[in-house]
C-alpha cells in the first residue's frame, strides 16, 4: 500500500493493470502490475488539480517475469498490444 497517496488518485490504490505483449504468430504474454509509488507534484501542492495533473503514479510488476521472443531477421517485433484494468478484457486502453 502507498502511504503518501492523496484523496484524488486514491481509487488507484487497488488497481491491477495488465499489459499484453504480442509477437505476431509466435506468442502473447501478459503481465500484471500494481501501484507501487505516488510521486507528488514538483511544486509540493496538495490542490486536487495539481495532484491529478502534476502528480504521478508508478505501477510495477507484481511478479518479476522474463519472456522469450523470436528474433530472426524476418520476425515481427514484439508490440504492446493491450492494456486492461482489473482483469476486464472488455476495456482496452490502447485501441
Amino acid at each position: 500500500r502507498v502511504s503518501n497517496l492523496p484523496q484524488g488518485p486514491a481509487w488507484l490504490q487497488d488497481s491491477k493493470v495488465q499489459i499484453w505483449i504480442e509477437q505476431e504468430q509466435f506468442s502473447r504474454e501478459k503481465s500484471y502490475m500494481a501501484m507501487a509509488e505516488y510521486i507528488p507534484p514538483p511544486n509540493g501542492s496538495s490542490e486536487l488539480w495539481d495532484v491529478l495533473t502534476e502528480g504521478a503514479v508508478e505501477f510495477k510488476p507484481s511478479v518479476r517475469q522474463a519472456f522469450a521472443f523470436q528474433c530472426g531477421s524476418l520476425d515481427y517485433l514484439p508490440i504492446l498490444k493491450r492494456i486492461t484494468n482489473q482483469g476486464d478484457d472488455a476495456q482496452d486502453y490502447i485501441s
